[in-house]
């Protein structure tokens, strides 16, 4: 399970960016967590969903699935040296 990394100020400061942006321009996003689990990263789950509703309303989700591209390159250069 993850856990809630974030303080409750910080989180605030990224839900304060991503309302300011909304309907208003384009904002990308990336993360390392499917976004299934957003709610148990953030310490306040409301938080979560109040982001999450924004960044979905007109959003469109991409995701990547495969070997990470860091991964392999770091299994390129072990096995090279």
């Amino acid at each position: 399970m993850l856990k809630a990394t974030t303080s409750r100020s910080r989180q605030a400061a990224y839900l304060e960016l991503i309302a300011h942006r909304y309907e208003r321009g384009s904002l990308v996003i990336t993360s390392n967590h499917p976004f299934s689990t957003w709610g148990s990263i953030f310490v306040d789950e409301t938080m979560a969903v109040a982001a999450a509703d924004r960044l979905i309303h007109h959003g469109y989700m991409f995701e990547l699935k495969g070997e990470s591209y860091r991964k392999k390159t770091a299994k390129a250069v072990t096995s090279a040296a």
